[in-house]
């Protein structure tokens, strides 16, 4: 083949084509395992509502994330006043349009 024959660069596209579809098919499903949840990169579900810090771990030299307890939710109800009930909505005030 020539490189002036215009078979030659219809085969070296369709063969550059054909290893980087097969490329990114590998990495797409390489991928797919990494973020899922319990993957590498990605904690399971169960740390939703949890406490996340960083502690530096020496055996690594880095920074790594550490789980605590759940982190508590304050009780209803206690930075409100004693005479305003949960129940009644809000009184609406007057609406103002533009002034005119």
């Amino acid at each position: 083949m020539h490189i002036n024959d215009p078979a030659f660069w219809r085969a070296g596209a369709i063969s550059t084509v054909a290893v980087i579809s097969v490329v990114l098919i590998m990495l797409t499903i390489d991928s797919l395992a990494a973020i899922s949840p319990g993957g590498s990169n990605v904690p399971l579900y169960t740390v939703i509502n949890q406490h996340i810090d960083y502690k530096f771990d020496a055996t690594r030299g880095n920074d790594m994330p550490v789980i605590a307890l759940p982190i508590r939710k304050a009780k209803p109800n206690t930075l409100r006043h004693p005479s305003v009930s949960i129940r009644t909505p809000p009184t609406k005030g007057k609406i103002m349009g533009p002034s005119v």
